[in-house]
Order: C-alpha cells, then sequence, then structure tokens
C-alpha cells in the first residue's frame, strides 16, 4: 500500500494552515506585526514541513524537528524579535490554536471533498478562534487591555503593544486633551536620539500618581491609529515620555488614556479622534 503525495497542494494547505495559526495567535497576543511577516512565516513552516516528509529521517528526528523545531522557526520569522517571554506566550497558544483548528477540521472531514470547501472550512474555524478569543477577553474584563498601536510621524512608523488603563486619567491642563504614556527606550527607537523639540512641540506638564508628584515631558506628533475591536485614528495626539520602563517584562509599551479610545462619535473626549 503506498499513497501519492501531490507536494504542491500539499504546501499550499501546510501554507494556508500555518498562515491562519499566526494569525490566530498574533490575535491572541496583540502582537504589531504586519500581515507580511505573518505571510513569511507561512511561507517558512510550510516549506520546513515539506522538507521534514521528504527527507529519510528517523521518528524521533521527525517529531522534533516537525513538531518543535518547525513551529519555533515559524514564530521566529513570523513575529520578528521579541522578548523570550513572548515567544513562550506564542509557541504554547500556537499549539493551542492547532489543537482546536484541527478539531474543528475533523468534525467537518465527512464533507470536504474538494481543496476549496476544505479553506472554506479552515477559514471558518479560524473565524471560531477569534470569536473564543474575544469572549474570553470579555470574561477578564475590561480593566486591563491590550491593543496594538502605530505611531506616525512624518515618514517614521513604529508598531508598537499598548496597554488600556483606565487608571490614566493624564489631561493636558490647557487644551483639556487626554495624553498617553509611551516608554522612553520606544520613543528613542521611534524618533531617534536627537529629538527635534520643535517639531515635537516638547513642553513639561505636571503630574500626579501613586509614587508621588512631578513634571514629565510630553511631546506632539502627527498621528497615532489604535487597533483593538475596530481602529480610532488620532491626528496630533499628546504622548508622555516616561522615565523608566512601563512594563519590566515588556508586555506593552504604552499606557492609553481610555478617553482617545472609541472616537469623538462613541464619547471621546479629545477632538482630534475618529473611528476608521
Amino acid at each position: 500500500m503506498y499513497y501519492e503525495l501531490y507536494i504542491d497542494v500539499f504546501w499550499m494547505t501546510n501554507f494556508m494552515m500555518d498562515s491562519l495559526l499566526l494569525f490566530a495567535v498574533r490575535q491572541m497576543l496583540k502582537c504589531p506585526v504586519g500581515k507580511g511577516r505573518i505571510f513569511m512565516g507561512g511561507i517558512v513552516g510550510s516549506t520546513m514541513t515539506c522538507l521534514i516528509v521528504l527527507l529519510p529521517l528517523s521518528g524521533l528526528l521527525r517529531f522534533f524537528a516537525g513538531g518543535i523545531l518547525t513551529a519555533l522557526v515559524m514564530i521566529r520569522v513570523g513575529f520578528g524579535k521579541q522578548p523570550v517571554r513572548m515567544y513562550r506566550k506564542a509557541f504554547v497558544f500556537l499549539y493551542i490554536s492547532a489543537f482546536l483548528m484541527s478539531g474543528i477540521l475533523q468534525l467537518f472531514r465527512p464533507y470536504m471533498d474538494t481543496m476549496s470547501l476544505f479553506f472554506v472550512i479552515a477559514s471558518a474555524a479560524y473565524a471560531v478562534l477569534k470569536g473564543i478569543q474575544s469572549l474570553w477577553e470579555n470574561i477578564q474584563g475590561e480593566q486591563k487591555r491590550i491593543c496594538e498601536v502605530l505611531l506616525i510621524q512624518n515618514e517614521k512608523r513604529c508598531r508598537v503593544r499598548a496597554l488600556l488603563d483606565t487608571g490614566n486619567m493624564l489631561t493636558d491642563p490647557v487644551t483639556k486633551e487626554p495624553v498617553c504614556v509611551a516608554d522612553a527606550q520606544m520613543i528613542t527607537a521611534f524618533l531617534g536620539e536627537n529629538i527635534d523639540k520643535d517639531s515635537l512641540k516638547l513642553r513639561y506638564l505636571p503630574f500626579r500618581s501613586v509614587g508621588g508628584n512631578g513634571v514629565i515631558p510630553v511631546i506632539r506628533i502627527r498621528q497615532m491609529q489604535i487597533t483593538e475591536k475596530r481602529t480610532i485614528q488620532v491626528e496630533n495626539p499628546l504622548l508622555a515620555i516616561s522615565r523608566g520602563k512601563l512594563s519590566e517584562e515588556e508586555d506593552y509599551q504604552m499606557i492609553l488614556n481610555p478617553d482617545i479610545v472609541g472616537g469623538k462619535k462613541d464619547g471621546c473626549k479629545s477632538s482630534n479622534a475618529r473611528t476608521v
């Protein structure tokens, strides 16, 4: 008994599944990476799987290469340079997503007589994973939510993870605009060592926190796009630059003011925000 393997169909099927799994993990982690990088991870994962199938490897080596090494390489390529803690989470979430998706596909296997139907069901399985993840976030509550934020200043762009903190009530005492807090190291990587104080309108605002009172440097950039359940585009937002790390475990690089999320239409106190 033997099987005929069409390597092109096998590669395409694995590419789609690997890409969907990486998209699901990105959604779970709120990791600020682009679609191109995710698809590149899917390409690498599918290619490695094909090579493992074709090479004469022992059972143990095949399990290690296909079950562990391929997943790790996919995550590294798909998500780029991240903290080690993020890689560990991504690895666990990848296998959880693969387990759930394989269960859904197995349920509909008797009806998958064509490749096109397989793609439809696989896409539906991905939608179910997103629904489960959204439900879990709702169960956890609104106190701590991680969003993806794109910062734009002229030709410079920077994607970061941001914590939506209901305790951040920092506002400009003059304009009454909500102010978000950014990690100093991230701002340096985004704008460079020598910040143009004039173009960014650098100034200092008073603040009060549990640790005490003081002043904090604040800049105004051209645009900020916040993506959670929808995308909020904020023109000329105010960013306060933190002196130290906002998260010791590097889970996020910004703290959003809750008044800036939702857009003016939904009651946002920032007149520069709108839902796109």
